[in-house]
């Protein structure tokens, strides 16, 4: 659903096609220029069957960020192994040719986000064969205007790979009602680019987070677990995993957690900055401890998200 200022796309929503011709993994096309109102950015959510290896193509202008719906998959890019978990997020610089294993007997679903958008979101490319849609063989001179490249340009040009592990970040815990964590996992303070920024939160169960919107910031948000919904201008929206929302700036939004279980997902920011609050809004977490009773809510911390990260607070307060 394409609305003026956001896109909200249910889990089950999007343009299907293979990676391969064994159809042991494939691709959908979740976001991009042709299906929502923006040019900064794409996602494509990749499904693994047990066991299944498939490689992408390395990009010449295009930076790309690896996240875990469910499952977990190897990621080799270049010279750089890692174990992609839930909660994990790698960061893969232009000029790397990535190929993903799922070890497993599990199916596997990954979240692949590329700044700008790359050309496995380019649903316009795509063969049909009956009923089945695939990405083409493309020929040198089309991988050329495309932006594609072989091994050799890739040892050239290949760009920075940063992994955060899940349970690395700084973490920083929420008061009430947002009650849960949220950690900063890709910023300025790690990233080679000052495009954007991700964060994962966690929301427990009945908590939410109150309606306001961004002056500055574009913000993706993709479900990994849990359920629940996002209210935006005014009307409800189903949250599961795999669901997403592209809010652009000045949109009025929340998000609330109705399972019996966390509801967590993964935010990407666009300009960055508003990820920096929390040092300044939220009490320290160590991972693996208990959340606080009673965390106070810092009575300047509607006035700081306001007057130093451009929120909109609509009923006041932070």
């Amino acid at each position: 659903m394409n609305k003026l200022g956001f896109t909200y796309v249910d889990a089950n929503q999007g343009v299907k096609y293979y990676l391969n011709r064994s159809r042991t993994a494939s691709s959908t096309v979740k976001l991009a220029p042709s299906l929502a109102n923006t040019t900064e950015f794409s996602l494509n959510e990749l499904n693994l069957l047990g066991h299944a290896t498939v490689q992408l193509e390395a990009y010449k202008w295009v930076d790309q960020v690896l996240f875990a719906i469910s499952g977990s998959v190897e990621v080799d890019a270049g010279e750089h192994h890692l174990t992609l978990e839930h909660e994990g997020i790698a960061f893969i610089g232009r000029g790397h040719r990535i190929t993903l294993r799922n070890l497993t007997d599990r199916p596997a679903t990954i979240g692949l986000v590329t700044y700008p958008p790359g050309v496995h979101s380019r649903a316009d490319l795509l063969i049909s064969e009956g009923d089945e849609l695939f990405l083409p063989d493309f020929s040198s001179a089309e991988k050329k205007l495309l932006g594609l490249i072989a091994e050799p340009e890739c040892h050239q040009m290949a760009g920075a790979v940063q992994y955060i592990a899940p349970d690395d970040g700084a973490s920083y815990w929420q008061a009430d009602p947002s009650a849960g964590y949220i950690t900063v996992k890709l910023s300025e303070h790690n990233l080679p680019s000052n495009q954007f920024a991700v964060s994962v939160q966690s929301l427990d169960p009945g908590a939410y987070v109150r309606q306001h919107g961004h002056r500055r910031t574009d913000e993706l948000i993709v479900i990994t677990s849990g359920t629940g919904f996002a209210r935006v201008a005014g009307e409800d929206y189903p949250l599961s995993p795999g669901s997403l929302v592209l809010l652009h700036s000045n949109v009025i939004h929340g998000f609330h957690n109705t399972g019996d279980v966390p509801l967590n997902f993964t935010a990407f920011l666009n300009p960055p900055g508003i990820e920096s609050a929390l040092s300044e809004t939220g009490v320290a977490r160590t991972v693996g401890h208990v959340r606080p009773s009673g965390i106070a809510r810092n009575e300047a911390t509607g006035r700081i998200l306001v007057e130093k990260y451009g929120f909109i607070l609509p009923n006041g307060g932070g």
